[in-house]
């Protein structure tokens, strides 16, 4: 809505963080939670998108939210024209070995420190003056209802974004790292409890570990930049849409099942062909 003019030929994945991270456990061996993610293709870019058999979880983002949502309701303000928001979500694009991504993913917050040199609240203003002020409907000629686009509050650095947690005293930051580094969320704040009393607030800085938590793990992200390629190569080849599943062995933990993919029956693109029309300079999904 704010950068209408982006053009995705030369994107290869169009995903959420909550994918990768899936893909990512099972790579590692560590998957350990049923799952699915839908794959399409649009021209030559693999769309993942993930899908939930409750959709309370796409909400709230958890299977188990916990604390979690009160914990960030409380230790956070909504601008004054967002009060009536929900989420905040971000879309950023960057390269993920050979893959050019575009990674969807929500925010918690945003957190500006007292006496930075240059004001991040500075350059969120500076964001919001250039872009339009003037609500509009996107609008299709298929069988989707057109999205309204409102502009409100301000754009945000990415440096600013910040992560909220919650957890037990026995938590440590390793376990979120690669949630934040799919999406380049630099700051995270954990609230420590004990049975939903909440002791403690410690803050860290995870960007200036992204390198060296990258190094740490390269084979793996090495692997899964493989096995998104493969996808990719699968769906263009079946010419539709299609599903990855997973489904734990239930019987050892120690055997790690196979994805599995299937054919999926649908009747509606994953996009509306105006919008298709708009970002890409070729044609129509090759797996509609």
């Amino acid at each position: 809505a704010v950068n209408s003019d982006f053009r995705f030929d030369d994107v290869d994945l169009v995903t959420n963080r909550n994918n990768l991270r899936k893909l990512l456990q099972w790579v590692e061996g560590a998957a350990r939670r049923d799952f699915r993610i839908d794959l399409d293709i649009v021209n030559d870019t693999l769309f993942m998108t993930r899908w939930e058999a409750d959709n309370s979880v796409l909400r709230s983002g958890s299977h188990n939210p916990a604390y979690g949502s009160n914990f960030e309701k409380f230790f956070s303000n909504y601008q004054e024209d967002l009060v009536d928001s929900t989420d905040h979500h971000r879309v950023i694009h960057y390269t993920l070995g050979a893959l050019k991504c575009v990674v969807r993913s929500e925010v918690d917050a945003y957190y500006v420190r007292v006496g930075e040199p240059q004001s991040l609240a500075g350059l969120a203003a500076d964001a919001a003056r250039s872009a339009s002020t003037n609500n509009h409907p996107v609008t299709s000629t298929d069988n989707y209802k057109p999205t309204e686009v409102l502009h409100r509050g301000c754009g945000i650095p990415t440096a600013a974004t910040l992560e909220i947690k919650s957890c037990q005293e026995r938590c440590r930051l390793d376990g979120f790292m690669p949630q934040l580094w799919f999406s380049r969320t630099p700051q995270i704040m954990i609230g420590y409890h004990r049975e939903g009393t909440f002791t403690r607030v410690q803050e860290w800085d995870a960007g200036s570990r992204f390198l060296a938590w990258e190094l740490q793990h390269q084979e793996n992200l090495r692997k899964l930049v493989g096995l998104i390629a493969e996808l990719k190569c699968i769906v263009r080849a079946t010419k539709a849409p299609c599903a990855i599943i997973f489904q734990k062995n239930r019987r050892s933990k120690k055997i790690q099942p196979a994805l599995r993919v299937y054919r999926r029956v649908e009747t509606m693109p994953v996009l509306p062909g105006a919008l298709i029309e708009q970002h890409w300079n070729r044609g129509l999904p090759s797996s509609a």
